[in-house]
């Protein structure tokens, strides 16, 4: 990041070494991602029920309840960040505890707020067209999945190589969101293989793809009790993969 001929050098990536290598990484790191991904899950339901009270009364305005979205979905978004740097940390052989996790976000505390603020302005304007294209369109399916291919390229950019090079280089928001994107230029085949591997189960998981998929109610619900349990590893595996992903691009 400090001169050109290290941001223009281009390391060559297998995606079947960071798969086996990330499947190697979880040990330690179930705990910490799951703990957080309860919180996040606790705090969108906690967000959900105060905008539906909201809802209940007329004299609160529309403008709550945006605050509401606005102030819990900026904290996911750091906590997801979190989940991130943790992986970042494994891969780089770094103490991933909770005092460095603090230490790191207390030395770029003013470059973390505002890369959380544009990765959730990002994510909400997505979810924005999901929810227009979803309840306008019948290919409601198809609308679905091209608009989260879009937000997969607009934010993996941001959390696996933005964020590191802001937390760990120290480098300004402008330059580290170039770089991010000029990254995945380079190794979105290599990206896009390795979440794909990972992540598709749990992904028709969550959109129900899985139920719509297979008739028989006994063979979906074992499937979706045995992609609960593949997440325990999954989740923990893919944030490990960001944190390869950005080690390797910058291996000298």
């Amino acid at each position: 990041m400090n001169n050109r001929s290290e941001s223009d050098s281009i390391q060559k990536i297998s995606s079947i070494s960071v798969l086996r290598e990330a499947w190697h990484l979880i040990p330690g790191m179930k705990l910490p991602i799951f703990l957080r991904m309860f919180l996040s899950g606790f705090l969108l339901a906690i967000s959900g029920l105060i905008i539906h009270l909201l809802a209940q009364h007329t004299i609160v305005t529309s403008v709550m309840q945006a605050v509401v979205r606005v102030l819990f979905g900026l904290i996911i978004s750091y906590i997801f960040f979190q989940m991130t740097m943790l992986g970042d940390r494994r891969a780089l052989s770094m103490p991933f505890d909770e005092k460095s996790l603090r230490e790191d976000v207390a030395s770029v505390k003013k470059n973390i707020f505002y890369l959380v603020i544009i990765y959730f302005l990002i994510v909400h304007t997505i979810d924005e067209m999901v929810a227009y294209f979803i309840l306008s369109h019948e290919t409601r399916v198809a609308a679905r999945l091209v608009i989260d291919i879009i937000q997969f390229y607009c934010t993996m950019p941001i959390t696996i190589f933005s964020l590191p090079l802001v937390v760990i280089k120290h480098a300004e928001i402008g330059a580290a969101l170039a770089e991010g994107f000029r990254k995945m230029g380079l190794y979105w085949k290599e990206i896009t293989i390795c979440f794909l591997c990972v992540l598709l189960l749990p992904y028709m998981y969550t959109f129900s793809i899985l139920t719509k998929l297979i008739t028989s109610p006994s063979v979906s619900i074992i499937l979706n009790v045995v992609v609960v349990i593949l997440m325990i590893w999954l989740m923990p595996m893919s944030f490990n993969m960001a944190g390869i992903f950005f080690r390797d691009a910058y291996r000298k």
